[in-house]
């Protein structure tokens, strides 16, 4: 008997413990996104039916479930509400109700439901800039500051004259993209927005603004000549000039001795170091670095690639 009643109210338990997982399960969904706006998160929930009387609802909002604050009161009639939000930002959201007991005029608070993740549209992307190219495989990658309710990003390179040559999405909050098969001689732009997801639909927030992509002019020739060291390299197109470095270490101590202007460059003669003329008896490393002047901002390749003048 005393077995029997045991295992009857161990069913009851588990049955109610069920009922109320089960209910705070769809108390937690009532609250639903219902489109994507570039400011503020419109909501909406389900209508409560508590004991009582039922006298209104609160929103609260925070970047987490630790740190809520009262984004708004509401009257018992009101199912919406957009909760306020800056672009690009993602906000943990919660719904309360107050009611009002009909038999002790107690008021209590309930929970309506909860929306762990509401998002805006994503803000511009910012900070894009190259982030290495591998010359010798033909590789060139990008970079950008994540934007915090981007669910992914959308990328186009196009060469300089504007032709596309890739087009990817990027379905995780990766900040890298690359592209392969690149020209050394060639610039490329880069251009990327992000993009959050309602219901599997995609909601794309700006483009940012053009990045340049182009590498160091590959050397052909260094040669000396007495006191003079003559350089000659490949132009690379879209460049609007070049620098050119000379050191006596390969690794360091390198000094610009020369600056031209035009992209269509392709040779330079150095007589003078650090205001000494060339030694014949030193040896020199040189490199030159690509610019590209856009507006009042200029891009430049870096200074990964030396030749050693004998």
């Amino acid at each position: 008997m005393k077995n029997r009643l045991r295992s009857r109210c161990l069913y009851l338990l588990g049955t109610l413990l069920v009922f109320t997982f089960a209910l705070a399960m769809s108390t937690e969904a009532s609250v639903k996104q219902t489109s994507i706006q570039a400011s503020g998160i419109p909501i909406s929930w389900d209508a409560e039916k508590p004991y009582g009387t039922l006298l209104g609802y609160k929103v609260m909002a925070g970047p987490d479930a630790d740190h809520l604050t009262l984004a708004a009161e509401l009257p018992a009639s009101t199912l919406s509400y957009v909760v306020p939000a800056e672009g690009g930002s993602r906000l943990y959201i919660k719904v309360l109700y107050s009611t009002k007991s009909n038999l002790t005029g107690n008021v209590d608070e309930g929970l309506a439901g909860i929306l762990p993740e509401g998002k805006t549209l994503p803000s511009a992307v910012t900070g894009v800039t190259p982030d290495g190219w591998l010359r010798y495989a033909l590789v060139s990658y990008v970079k950008w500051n994540r934007v915090e309710s981007a669910d992914g990003y959308e990328v186009i390179f196009r060469t300089v004259k504007g032709k596309k040559v890739k087009k990817e999405t990027i379905t995780s909050r990766v900040e890298r993209a690359s592209l392969s098969k690149v020209k050394n001689t060639m610039t490329y732009t880069v251009r990327v927005r992000g993009y959050t997801t309602l219901n599997k639909q995609k909601f794309y927030g700006p483009w940012s603004e053009k990045c340049y992509l182009f590498t160091s002019p590959e050397l052909k020739s260094a040669s000396r000549s007495g006191a003079a060291i003559k350089l000659v390299w490949t132009p690379v197109s879209g460049a609007t000039g070049y620098d050119i470095y000379l050191s006596t270490r390969p690794d360091k101590g390198y000094k610009k001795v020369k600056t031209l202007k035009g992209g269509k460059k392709s040779s330079v003669t150095i007589t003078k170091f650090r205001s000494k003329a060339i030694s014949p008896k030193k040896k020199y490393y040189a490199y030159v670095e690509t610019r590209k002047k856009v507006g009042k901002r200029t891009y430049k390749s870096g200074s990964k690639y030396y030749l050693t003048v004998a």
